[in-house]
């Protein structure tokens, strides 16, 4: 703590300009006019093919990189990664770094991704005897040489390889290859989210992208095999065997099953001689009998309710835990950590939040109409406005606002509302609105995915990132034409124009839940990413959200509770473009369920240093 505290003293005494952090939306100019076919984008990445040159944007740096191609170049986009396929040579471009890496291929090089997986992290390249690699969170290639017979399987952020009686497994996260020796080569292999799966007819082995490493258990025989994301089962009338990435081990139930008729990305329930049991690739482990399978289910993410007869049981996959709610319901939803029940005697939303794993009775203010869900937030209207329910805290937190009108969906982070006379969001790390004023009274054009809203307002375009939590805005040069919220990005684009908005702070962590889909697990490594330089430095502070944010003059606003931090310098490696950082988190339960923000302070050369916005990181 002290360290940053005589760094910030000593900067603010010595600064004559007060500090500009690089601004959230980028713009790329095309005087010869925009041909709208040519821009792509998803995830972090936006690109642009436009005379002999390759325009990459990257929401991590902010900024756009230049690439000169043919007129036969093909592209490859991901959440993550950018393949360029050009000729005799290939250039991978990773999110994380900004920076295009070049590859000599042969006539013969084939990716070998899946068409349609757009969410895959690790890109698999194989050119004769050579199978190449490349992660969009290490930006580097990977070699190792192929025979014929080689087997592999990727997809999300696992990439598997088999050859004889090696079997080796690749996570995005460090990008490197994991070998271990096998008695007889697989039946199959299975990728998804972070778990990896190698199926021989007697053992089966899983790769955890998450911990890098492998584990074994006997194969059952004759069994159905059920995935999704993060997980995988295997069973028959007697017994099941479930894997999970996120904690990268196997857990057996000595009772069988007759049907898997719920699967999300971070559990599933199994129809049972007892009823309904889930199993939780968050936690690793089955739970007990939660309910008939006759029961109502609304499942989504990590989160689901099951109403029957006079109660609403709420279950979190975070938790591997369930809760009644003691009430006959109407109806009830759920969307990624949050649910609501209507109960049926007064027809108000009870919400129930899978972080805490409880339900929780609204005040006297809210009004007898079903609330908006998204990811972390449940949006309930009052009498002066709104209240935005925190799956994080479990409270209500009120907006007052006269005509204020919800946005968002059940399947993004971002909540967020609008009146005749602002932009208003919610912070669900913090518990803050954030307002914004309006610049017209024209019609407003708003667009919400996973992590990221714009708005068009008149001639202005506002921007708002789940994972940073602050509104920017720009005036647009030229009238707005067609646009698109990405995950983690958004491309505006006018008659000679591209404009970018990136919804993440410039310090950035690769978990992501529960604003989107990466769990991080308590005993993993947690990987830290800041855009800096050879040359220029950074103090990263890690700690506890503060209650109030905390106003450092010249600088910024520190969101970190100054009596919570660490701290520790960061420099860049040699022609490095980035700097990460890698922490070990101990496998501590009582490190479960709790949240850390990082906040860095970045001094780049020839500049005045500022404070980034801040990387939130739940440890379950």
């Amino acid at each position: 703590m002290q360290p940053i505290r005589r760094l910030l003293a000593s900067l603010v005494a010595s600064a004559s300009l007060l500090a500009q952090a690089p601004s959230a939306w980028s713009t790329l100019s095309v005087p010869s006019g925009v041909n709208t076919a040519a821009v792509t984008s998803i995830g972090k990445l936006i690109a642009y093919t436009d005379g002999g040159q390759l325009h990459a944007y990257s929401a991590f740096r902010r900024s756009w990189s230049t690439l000169p191609v043919s007129s036969s170049v093909t592209l490859r986009l991901t959440n993550d990664c950018l393949l360029v396929q050009d000729g005799a040579t290939w250039h991978g471009f990773a999110a994380h770094s900004g920076q295009f890496m070049p590859l000599a291929v042969s006539p013969q090089a084939q990716l070998l991704n899946a068409v349609g997986q757009d969410n895959d992290s690790i890109l698999l390249v194989q050119d004769g005897s050579q199978l190449h690699a490349f992660s969009g969170f290490v930006g580097n290639w990977v070699s190792r040489p192929v025979t014929s017979s080689f087997g592999w399987k990727t997809q999300r952020h696992v990439a598997l390889f088999t050859e004889g009686n090696v079997l080796s497994g690749m996570d995005a996260f460090s990008g490197q290859w994991h070998d271990i020796t096998i008695a007889s080569p697989p039946s199959f292999l299975s990728c998804d989210g972070t778990a990896g799966l190698s199926v021989g007819p007697t053992e089966i082995h899983g790769f955890s992208a998450m911990f890098a490493n492998w584990v074994a258990a006997p194969a059952i025989a004759g069994a159905t095999f059920v995935r999704n994301d993060d997980w995988a089962m295997f069973y028959d009338s007697t017994q099941m065997l479930a894997y999970s990435g996120t904690r990268g081990r196997f857990e057996y139930a000595p009772i069988g099953a007759t049907a898997i008729p719920y699967s999300e990305d971070c559990f599933a329930f199994a129809d049972t001689t007892f009823g309904l049991v889930a199993f939780s690739a968050i936690r690793g482990a089955f739970s007990a009998p939660i309910a008939p399978a006759s029961a109502r289910v609304r499942p989504s993410v990590s989160v689901a309710t099951l109403a029957l007869g006079n109660q609403v049981i709420g279950y979190s996959a975070l938790q591997n835990t369930f809760a009644s709610e003691p009430a006959a319901s109407l109806s009830e939803e759920a969307a990624g950590t949050v649910a609501y029940a209507l109960t049926a005697s007064t027809g108000l939303p009870s919400c129930y939040s899978a972080i805490t794993g409880a339900w929780y009775t609204p005040p006297a203010d809210v009004q007898p109409i079903s609330p908006l869900l998204t990811t972390t937030s449940a949006l309930l209207t009052t009498s002066s406005g709104l209240r935005a329910f925190s799956a994080r805290t479990g409270n209500f937190v009120p907006l007052v606002a006269s005509g204020a009108t919800p946005i968002g969906n059940s399947g993004s982070a971002v909540a967020g509302a609008w009146n005749a006379s602002s932009l208003f969001a919610f912070d669900a790390r913090t518990d803050r609105w954030q307002s914004l004023p309006r610049t017209s009274n024209t019609p407003l054009i708003v667009q919400i995915w996973r992590t990221e809203m714009f708005v068009i307002d008149g001639n202005t375009v506002a921007g708002f990132g789940a994972q940073e939590g602050t509104w920017e805005s720009t005036v647009m040069p030229e009238p707005y034409q067609i646009g698109r919220a990405n995950s983690e990005s958004t491309r505006i684009v006018t008659a000679n124009y591209i404009l970018c908005h990136t919804a993440l702070a410039e310090l950035t962590s690769f978990a992501q839940f529960p604003e989107f889909r990466r769990v991080f697990p308590a005993g993993a490594q947690l990987h830290l990413y800041l855009p800096i330089s050879t040359g220029d430095f950074a103090v990263l502070a890690g700690g506890l959200f503060a209650a109030a944010p905390q106003a450092v003059p010249g600088f910024g606003t520190l969101l970190l509770d100054p009596t919570s931090m660490v701290t520790q310098f960061v420099l860049p490696g040699p022609g490095a473009a980035r700097a990460e950082v890698t922490i070990a988190i101990p496998a501590s339960p009582s490190l479960v369920g709790s949240e850390w923000a990082f906040q860095a302070l970045i001094a780049r050369q020839n500049a005045t240093p500022y404070l980034t916005g801040p990387a939130a990181v739940m440890v379950l």
